[in-house]
């Protein structure tokens, strides 16, 4: 029989520290093993708590993504999602989010969120409303009614020589916007091309600023104080030829109005257009919360943003690319967070 007693006492030595070191190893693997299996378990969703995460929007679009789309994937996160739907209540969306009856809301770009806080300059710091990320860029054109223009040429002098009648959004953000839309479709152009614009003139766009372009005939412009409005207002009996607004509220495919003409997406991400992008907004003292971050991170996923070019609103948006989002969420948040306000009344 082996003895251990009959090997060497160097043996000995190096026979102990394979068995202590086959030990520790065994140990180590077993503990491994052990872990794995604990956090495997903490991981699955039956043995997690359910948390909740409120998001109001006042947008069909964002409804329908949260909905159809967002709520499966913060399940997977153990969140449950709640989607507080108000149809085009973006007022209402934001009191919902400074009373903290919601975590955070998606139907708004920073200016709006902006002239909030400042029509609201009693709220303290940390309830304020702020930028989080940016989803998409909601498309603003020019639109005719049925069995008036079929495209642009319709509209130009030698077919149109009468003046063009023209309703569009009122505030200076809007109206801004609009009258960039028809500088880029060249039917207006600057009547002083070369002057420098601040910030805040290039919200504050007038239409004293611009003149027709030669091929089209001069404008008469009525501006509508309610953005809601202006397509119920178009459609009643009037003299109105064109209108300017958002496709998603003058109820393209419904409403049959003909698409004259669409604000395209900026290749310079740099552009001020993208200031006009609805973003994910939420309050300065719930920005770093985690569910927020989750969802940021679902609402730039490229499956997220495959799923809304192929839903049924995809015409009337552009989808800011994963690789976009967080440079323009940068400018933005660099450039006019805070910075940029209502302005009275103008034409």
């Amino acid at each position: 029989m082996f003895k251990l007693s009959s090997l060497s006492s160097k043996t000995k030595k190096n026979l102990l520290f394979a068995l202590l070191t086959i030990s520790l190893l065994c140990n180590l693997l077993l503990g491994y093993f052990l872990w794995d299996a604990k956090k495997s378990l903490a991981h699955t969703p039956s043995n997690q708590k359910n948390h909740k995460l409120t998001v109001a929007t006042a947008l069909p679009t964002i409804k329908y993504f949260l909905e159809e789309y967002a709520k499966d994937r913060l399940k997977e996160y153990n969140i449950d999602l709640d989607v507080q739907y108000i149809s085009s209540g973006f007022k209402q969306t934001n009191e919902l989010l400074l009373n903290k009856k919601v975590d955070a809301k998606l139907d708004a770009h920073v200016h709006d969120l902006n002239i909030f806080n400042k029509e609201n300059p009693n709220i303290p710091d940390q309830d304020k409303l702020t930028f989080s990320q940016v989803v998409y860029l909601a498309k603003f054109g020019l639109f005719a009614k049925p069995n008036t223009f079929n495209n642009l040429e319709g509209i130009q002098k030698n077919n149109h020589p009468n003046n063009l009648k023209i309703l569009m959004p009122q505030d200076n953000f809007q109206r801004s916007l609009a009258l960039r839309v028809l500088q880029e479709l060249k039917i207006i152009e600057e009547i002083n091309p070369k002057r420098t614009l601040s910030t805040e003139e290039q919200f504050n766009l007038k239409t004293t600023d611009f003149k027709s372009t030669n091929l089209y005939p001069d404008i008469e412009y009525t501006t509508e104080s309610n953005l809601m409005t202006i397509t119920s207002r178009f459609l009643a009996p009037n003299d109105f030829d064109l209108c300017l607004n958002y496709p998603t509220l003058m109820g393209l495919g419904i409403n049959n109005f003909i698409s004259l003409g669409i604000m395209q997406k900026p290749t310079n991400l740099d552009d001020i257009i993208y200031s006009y992008t609805i973003s994910l907004v939420t309050t300065n003292n719930n920005k770093n919360n985690w569910k927020i971050k989750i969802l940021q991170d679902i609402l730039k996923e490229e499956e997220a943003i495959e799923y809304m070019e192929k839903s049924q609103f995809a015409t009337n948006f552009y989808m800011i690319p994963r690789q976009e989002v967080k440079q323009i969420s940068k400018n933005i948040k660099d450039k006019y967070l805070g910075k940029t306000g209502a302005a009275p009344a103008s034409n």
